[in-house]
């Protein structure tokens, strides 16, 4: 009995050698795991949105041409948002608008605005009372522009849509260029 107590003995005393002194030590991986910080922001380049535009195209993609002879519904695009974004409360989503030259995709009139709608509704939605929020901008030249978010919304999506309800929107194309999910949750 004396032999098996004996290394009974051994055993643990061995065990705590090899289990260290818990949480107080400098090397333990939860400690390293608090100290790395947290990202401030979240950048997609180039996302893929889901949708289709007035000119034929669809599917998964992120240029989308917005034909002002067609109707709004036919013309529209979501972007449902990673996981990864769910630690922030706040996007700004920037894309790049260019005119129709009259020729390759739908009418042209200098004198009307590029006119989107901006909401949460879903891709295949038509119910205008199923958004948390939902925006009219409008843009007159070419190049650069963005939307910011005053705050994510439950649904986790973002949808372009191109208003063209009044005919007073000219035909163009959209590039969603990247979306950037800033200010992280409290």
């Amino acid at each position: 009995m004396k032999k098996f107590s004996w290394v009974f003995a051994l055993i643990a005393a061995l065990a705590m050698v090899f289990a260290g002194c818990g949480d107080s030590g400098e090397n333990s991986s939860d400690k390293k795991k608090d100290d790395t910080p947290a990202p401030s922001e979240l950048i997609i380049e180039n996302p893929v949105f889901s949708g289709w535009g007035g000119s034929g195209e669809q599917g998964n993609i992120n240029v989308f041409i917005f034909d002002s002879s067609k109707t709004s519904p036919d013309c529209r695009a979501t972007y449902n948002f990673p996981t990864e974004a769910d630690d922030f409360t706040k996007f700004e989503i920037k894309f790049t608008l260019a005119r129709s030259d009259g020729t390759n995709y739908g009418p042209n009139d200098p004198a009307k605005k590029m006119k989107l709608v901006v909401n949460d509704r879903a891709k295949d939605n038509w119910d205008s009372g199923q958004t948390t929020f939902e925006t009219y901008p409008e843009f007159d030249g070419d190049g650069q522009k963005s939307y910011a978010s005053t705050d994510i919304s439950a649904a986790k999506r973002v949808t372009f849509q191109h208003n063209s309800y009044d005919g007073s929107s000219t035909s163009f194309q959209i590039t969603i260029d990247s979306i950037r999910f800033h200010t992280r949750k409290e």
